[in-house]
């Protein structure tokens, strides 16, 4: 997730993950788009871990749904 994040939005985005009973909450916050928080139950989380290009599409669609 740092990576990904460090890659399309920079070493100044800040970047929160907490997991839960529940899943993962995901909160990004950077410049270039709007603060926002994703909640994924483990079903997802282990679906999209198993399958970087459906990762990596999740987190673009995401970026871009919030860009400024």
């Amino acid at each position: 997730m740092d990576n990904f994040v460090l890659f399309h939005l920079g070493s100044d985005a800040r970047v929160e993950v907490n997991s839960g009973e529940d899943g993962l909450t995901i909160e990004i916050s950077h410049l270039r788009v709007r603060s926002f928080r994703l909640q994924l139950s483990w079903v997802r989380v282990q679906a999209l871990a198993s399958d970087d290009e459906l990762l990596e599409d999740f987190l673009l669609d995401q970026l871009t749904i919030h860009r400024r």
